[in-house]
């Protein structure tokens, strides 16, 4: 994975170059919350987004239940 360009949804169609991996313990999840600041660029303003489903795939979420 380092050195290759990770594509989401949130990048370009060229991706981004991976320059690191964080690595971590597995562990034992009881309950999982995605909560993010993020810039909406139709008000070029700061935006909050937060869900009780994780964020995994926060997009997926999003479009079932937005």
């Amino acid at each position: 994975m380092i050195g290759y360009n990770l594509i989401t949804h949130q990048t370009t169609k060229d991706g981004l170059k991976v320059n690191a991996v964080l690595v971590h313990e597995g562990v034992d999840i009881k309950r999982q919350i995605y909560f993010a600041f993020i810039l909406d660029r139709n008000t070029q303003g700061p935006a909050i987004v937060a869900s009780t489903e994780g964020g995994m795939e926060i997009e997926e979420v999003a479009k079932k239940n937005p």
